[in-house]
């Protein structure tokens, strides 16, 4: 999932790292539709959370195209919206 990448690329860490003990408990409560929380980092603007939320949608149905994924990060790479000032390669 693209939104469990994201976060542990900038965080170094992975989603709900602390917030439980056992993989399976995690596995529960993303059943249950709990969702990691919005990671303190200055590289989530508003535009790139939400997409990952999205993403994250409980309904399948409701998660954005691989094709709308990539032109919204591409749009945010180009606006450097998404990473300040880091220069970033989205493939095409």
């Amino acid at each position: 999932m693209i939104i469990t990448s994201v976060i542990q690329i900038i965080t170094e860490k992975p989603p709900f790292f602390g917030q439980y003990l056992t993989d399976s408990a995690i596995i529960i409560e993303v059943l249950n539709g709990v969702r990691p929380p919005r990671p303190e980092s200055e590289w989530f603007s508003e535009d790139l959370w939400d997409l990952l939320v999205r993403c994250w949608a409980h309904n399948p149905w409701d998660r954005p195209s691989a094709d709308i994924v990539h032109a919204e990060l591409l749009s945010m790479s180009l606006s450097r919206e998404m990473f300040g000032a880091m220069s970033i390669a989205i493939p095409s």
